[in-house]
């Protein structure tokens, strides 16, 4: 299942300063989508980073 295929059905949510959450709220609606699209991006590269295993690619138990 491919990014525009996953129902987004929960709310993830994370603390931002007044004036940030102003600016966005002033975006429009291309704009928010776009940021939207970049933090789930985000999220998925944090998840992986988090679950990197140079193991699978290198076969070194040494490495961790």
């Amino acid at each position: 299942m491919g990014y525009d295929e996953a129902k987004l059905d929960n709310i993830y949510s994370f603390r931002i300063p007044k004036v940030t959450k102003d600016m966005v709220d002033k975006l429009n609606r291309t704009q928010k989508a776009d940021l939207n699209r970049r933090l789930l991006l985000e999220i998925a590269k944090k998840i992986h980073e988090a679950n990197f295993n140079p193991e699978i690619y290198l076969g070194h138990k040494k490495l961790k």
